[in-house]
């Protein structure tokens, strides 16, 4: 019997969130790619449409995928990242609402998607995924509150700092993000996000290469995370 639809999995374990945040585990996740499969998305494919209800929730399991909106201005904004392990889809689907974001293929990526009644029985006969998956919204609502506070007080070096920290986890590390997708996730023109970047340069907190940011020295990026 399968994680996606036996009624015979319900587990007595307590509640302890996962290290990595994820929803299911490398065994839970295995389960699911051979019980549902897996869909391969290229480069800017579409998953779900912006404005449309939602009847399935994605998991991703490699690549990375962006949430995309376009505001009543037309200017398109990416309003997060996702990489693997990451949810999407679940929220408006819990809350019976069209989906404020078009979800897209970033680069070539692998989902597990999980139609309505697949993730409804998951989450009515496995409690330590309802557990998780509720810990899961209030990290998402929190990062969310504190990205808006940012957007809205912080300057722009100190937002581009911030999503640099976000993705690296605050260690060195590179990021596979251009600088028009960086510039669109802060909300600023890709000319200031590229004369934020060759500032943070020329003080040697990252190194730029083509489509590619490497962080060297986190520490002296104008910010830090929480």
């Amino acid at each position: 019997m399968s994680i996606a639809d036996s009624p015979d999995l319900e587990s007595s374990r307590p509640f302890a969130p996962r290290p990595d945040g994820a929803l299911f585990g490398p065994v839970e996740l295995r389960e699911l790619i051979r019980t549902v499969g897996l869909t391969s998305l290229v480069p800017g494919e579409p998953v779900l449409h912006e404005g449309a209800p939602v009847t399935r929730v994605g998991i991703v399991v490699s690549g990375s995928i962006e949430l995309v909106c376009t505001p009543s201005s037309g200017r398109r904004v990416v309003l997060q990242v996702l990489r693997s392990g990451d949810i999407f889809g679940d929220i408006p689907l819990l809350c019976r609402t069209p989906l404020p974001f078009t979800v897209r293929a970033l680069q070539a990526a692998e989902v597990v998607l999980l139609d309505s009644r697949r993730f409804w029985g998951i989450l009515e006969h496995r409690p330590d995924v309802t557990q998780r998956l509720l810990f899961s919204v209030a990290s998402r609502l929190e990062r969310s509150q504190h990205r808006l506070l940012e957007l809205t007080a912080g300057d722009l070096a100190h937002r581009v700092a911030r999503v640099l920290l976000d993705h690296t986890g605050g260690q060195p590390g590179n990021l596979d993000l251009t600088q028009t997708t960086l510039a669109e996730l802060v909300d600023a023109s890709r000319q200031g996000v590229n004369a934020t970047l060759k500032a943070f340069e020329a003080d040697g907190a990252v190194k730029l290469a083509y489509r590619c940011i490497e962080v060297i020295a986190p520490e002296r990026l104008p910010a830090t995370l929480p």
